[in-house]
């Protein structure tokens, strides 16, 4: 699956996440966030891989859709990062 970022204000596509990933067979979770600062995407992924059910949290550079942290859950659920209000931490709420 793919995120795409728009321009609210003139409805042009700015960038699209996660073209990469069709070959690790991730898929987005629910609810992305934002950084405080605008800057930055943090991300819930989950798919099979050959051991069973892969699930991490990435963080994307938002202008130019480069990951900037790849993290492995262990534990299984849906989830859905968010950043704290000084953008330092990201919390994973989930079921």
């Amino acid at each position: 699956s793919q995120l795409r970022v728009w321009d609210y204000s003139t409805g042009r596509l700015l960038q699209t996440l996660l073209d990469e990933t069709a070959d690790e067979g991730l898929s987005f979770g629910r609810r992305p966030d934002w950084s405080p600062d605008g800057k930055r995407l943090a991300a819930f992924l989950k798919g099979r891989a050959e051991g069973g059910l892969t699930q991490q949290l990435r963080v994307f550079d938002a202008s130019t859709g480069a990951a900037l942290l790849q993290q492995d859950l262990a534990s299984p659920g849906e989830r859905a990062p968010v950043f704290s209000p000084d953008g330092t931490k990201i919390a994973m709420w989930g079921l």
